[in-house]
């Protein structure tokens, strides 16, 4: 296949794929403005801003050294050296941050929420950092193998399955 084609095709897997992506935050901003009332709504969007600010803060910018080293590699035992050792700073780090948000967990609802009462959020948080910050190492993974299919494929079902939790949970 030419170096034209394979280029075409990449384009138009992940232009598709996001544009399903994007169709979620739609549906979502519907679904929850619908079921949940102005306060819940509030509480919502400060969980998603803490938790991303959160994941953020836990992946160091690690996705993106992976990308950088691992893309021009050819030989699978780099790459996967390259991804292990992003993979456990990633996930130690994460631990760290999930840890000390549980314990503070009390501290980080006051500052978060305005009320301590609301510390049960922020448990329930903490896995989900762990989560999001290898979901991003995964995604940087799948770039830098140059896995246009996979990555559309894993990057489109992260966000049907987000949507279908939210959705039962409501």
């Amino acid at each position: 296949m030419s170096e034209k084609v394979r280029y075409l095709k990449d384009v138009v897997i992940i232009s598709v794929s996001t544009l399903f992506v994007k169709m979620r935050g739609l549906i979502l901003v519907a679904l929850l403005t619908k079921s949940l009332g102005a306060e819940t709504y509030g509480l919502w969007v400060q969980i998603a801003i803490t938790l991303s600010l959160a994941a953020s803060l836990s992946e160091i910018n690690l996705h993106n050294s992976l990308i950088r080293y691992a893309a021009g590699e050819t030989e699978k035992y780099k790459i996967s050296g390259v991804f292990w050792t992003n993979f456990t700073m990633v996930f130690v780090i994460s631990l760290f941050t999930a840890s000390l948000l549980l314990i503070f967990s009390e501290q980080a609802s006051f500052l978060t929420f305005g009320k301590s009462g609301r510390d049960d959020y922020i448990r329930l948080m903490c896995p989900l950092i762990i989560i999001m910050s290898l979901n991003a190492l995964t995604n940087a993974f799948f770039r830098a193998v140059h896995s246009t299919l996979w990555f559309a494929f894993y990057y489109t079902l992260t966000a049907v399955l987000d949507l279908s939790c939210i959705a039962l949970a409501i």
